[in-house]
């Protein structure tokens, strides 16, 4: 089968984001020291294992052994800095970079041409931090690779970048406190796919109000502009508002709550748009003191490449337990998703809609080998079953499928 962009970015973002990066070790090292008040932390890691689903195909699935590499470089303040008096310090920052490189290890070359590179860097900034009017700013680039849906020597690279900023109100000796922040997202595909580039911009206001200690409640409102990117774009530019209001609490030692409940608009230029009610549900339960049970269940809508937005009903479940220097962590996430308008591809009979059953579940464990090394072992099952078909140079493609990926490796921080 030929490479068609146009059809397989349609499942290209099928389970949300795709990053490419592996679990957070639970190791750090001392690091280096670079200035006086600056460390420097590295690390390194390497993991093989198998996938059984290279090309993310719903039949014949192509299977192969995986080398990963990874490496990230941290700089932060030294622990030991502080205000004066022990008051928070002026301003606080981390930065770092990290790269994963995948290899797959088969005699098939479609295989093989999937090895890819995915990088990302981060910088956060506080500035003002012991004031009334903390300023905080952060960015984080990502670049993604994957393959096509079908089997073929053709990747899908994106990089995304998300750069925000953001004010606080704390007025000393009040209960009450406000929130002003600006978000910028730029989503780029590389290469062919430059039709689902877009621009994505959200101004929210929030007000937090502390009533007890461990009990607060929230109300924010918040204003989106979104667009293509670039003259080959086709995504079509809308304007989402939202309004909530929820609270976050601890029941007892054991036992949170935190819930919102709203109503979003997503006003799009041509075809479908959305209004309707949003809400948040999760539990939290601390059955023992190193371990915790999680439940959510979330009703939400986001702009999408695939389509003008999707729509998710979320339920998750989430456990996480220590067993000495193991630390274990398991889940289960079912999603209910509903695509609608300006769908990038149909069988040209004018499919409007998309609808999807979205099951993954992944368990990790992470045995802490010294402070500074760790061995982990991870599983992964993820699931897309759609009734969505597209045309790829005359002949149909179901995007949906199955995949499964076991790896173990290891993890040095130093």
């Amino acid at each position: 089968m030929k490479f068609s962009p146009t059809a397989t970015v349609v499942a290209f973002l099928a389970l949300g984001s795709t990053a490419v990066f592996a679990q957070d070790a639970i190791v750090q090292g001392s690091g280096y020291q670079v200035s006086e008040n600056t460390v420097v932390h590295p690390s390194v890691g390497a993991q093989t294992g198998f996938d059984s689903n290279v090309f993310y195909e719903d039949g014949s699935t192509t299977g192969a052994g995986l080398l990963q590499l990874s490496g990230a470089l941290t700089l932060a303040p030294m622990e030991d800095v502080s205000g004066k008096g022990g008051s928070p310090p002026d301003y606080t920052f981390t930065a770092g970079a990290r790269f994963q490189y995948q290899e797959y290890l088969s005699s098939n070359p479609n295989v093989t041409s999937q090895r890819n590179l995915g990088l990302g860097a981060d910088l956060e900034l506080g500035l003002l931090q012991s004031g009334q009017f903390p300023v905080g700013i952060e960015n984080h680039f990502i670049r993604t690779n994957r393959p096509t849906n079908f089997e073929n020597n053709t990747t899908i690279s994106r990089d995304i970048n998300s750069l925000r900023a953001g004010i606080k109100y704390m007025p000393e000796g009040k209960n009450i406190s406000g929130r002003l922040s600006y978000t910028n997202t730029v989503d780029y595909f590389e290469g062919e796919s430059t039709f689902a580039n877009r621009f994505l911009n959200e101004f929210k206001l929030g007000v937090d109000w502390q009533f007890l200690p461990i009990t607060r409640f929230f109300v924010e409102g918040s204003y989106g502009l979104n667009s293509g990117l670039g003259a080959n774009s086709t995504k079509i530019s809308s304007q989402p508002m939202r309004g909530i209001a929820g609270v976050a609490s601890a029941i007892t030692e054991s036992i949170t709550v935190r819930a919102h409940g709203g109503y979003g608009i997503g006003a799009y230029s041509s075809g479908a748009s959305y209004s309707t009610f949003l809400y948040h549900l999760e539990g939290g339960y601390r059955y023992s003191p190193v371990g915790r049970v999680r439940l959510i269940f979330d009703r939400d809508f986001q702009d999408s490449v695939n389509a003008n937005f999707y729509g998710d009903y979320k339920l998750k479940l989430a456990v996480d337990q220590q067993i000495d220097r193991v630390m274990l962590q398991a889940h289960v996430t079912g999603i209910l998703r509903n695509y609608q308008g300006g769908l990038v591809v149909d069988l040209g009979g004018g499919q409007a809609a998309r609808d999807d059953v979205i099951l993954s579940t992944g368990v990790a464990a992470n045995l802490e080998v010294r402070e500074w090394i760790a061995v982990n072992a991870s599983y992964m099952l993820a699931s897309v079953q759609t009734d969505y078909l597209s045309m790829a140079d005359g002949e149909i493609d179901d995007p949906s499928f199955v995949r499964h990926q076991l790896m173990v490796g290891a993890t040095a921080a130093f």
